[in-house]
């Protein structure tokens, strides 16, 4: 006998590589794309199963990325071997006085960050500007690194479906292909990040409305009678 009551809900099937509902999976239309340029995107624990968040997508388009959750990171190995790696020229993508802005930096500029032979390293915080903030807090070994930043020319497309707190707010992914294509215009990833991102805010910003319509007409019902 099922332990199931009728009136329980049912599961969805859920897709465990991008975390979405096997209705809305994207996997299929990944196209894993390398980059010289390596990240590793540090992910606040509230951010990893939001359906709508963009990190993951980036990491499994980014053959050179690595994903990782948690508040406190440096006794990782994986972020252990990365900064030991003297082929490595590590950095932390976040915005301030301190930051190196890779639109408007000379080639001296970016040759003393990311000098001949080493490989840039990116470190990307993954959550909202709150959790961003806690992250840099509770990793001060991310305060030791240098800072780029960029700037953000068009209103991000996330904001159909996620507001930002500011008209230059991007997505994770959205920063993400941005800076590949300072550090990397030839680069094939910014198509790859960016076609099944903007499919993933259409189809969302579709439920979206269709939510509120059907809301709309529950509480039309409601009032008849």
């Amino acid at each position: 006998m099922s332990l199931q009551s009728a009136s329980s809900p049912i599961a969805r099937p859920m897709c465990f590589r991008c975390r979405k509902a096997a209705s809305t999976c994207y996997c299929a239309q990944l196209t894993p794309t390398p980059t010289h340029t390596q990240f590793v995107l540090l992910q606040h624990p509230r951010e990893s199963w939001k359906a709508i968040g963009t990190a993951r997508m980036a990491h499994l388009v980014l053959s050179d990325s690595w994903l990782l959750e948690g508040l406190r990171f440096l006794e990782n190995p994986v972020i252990q071997n990365l900064l030991r790696d003297p082929e490595c020229a590590p950095a932390v993508l976040y915005p301030g006085a301190q930051a190196l802005n890779l639109d408007q930096a000379s080639p001296d500029e970016r040759a003393e960050l990311f000098p001949n032979g080493k490989r840039p390293l990116i470190f990307v915080l993954d959550g909202t500007w709150w959790a961003a903030k806690v992250l840099l807090r509770l990793n001060p070994w991310l305060l030791d690194l240098p800072r780029v930043s960029f700037d953000s020319l068009e209103r991000s497309e996330y904001d159909l479906i996620r507001k930002q707190p500011e008209a230059y707010c991007l997505s994770t992914l959205e920063a993400v292909s941005r800076v590949v294509q300072l550090l990397e215009p030839e680069s094939l990833a910014p198509r790859s990040l960016l076609e099944p991102f903007k499919r993933m805010v259409a189809l969302q910003y579709d439920f979206g409305k269709f939510k509120a319509a059907d809301r709309g007409l529950r509480r039309s019902r409601s009032s008849r009678t």
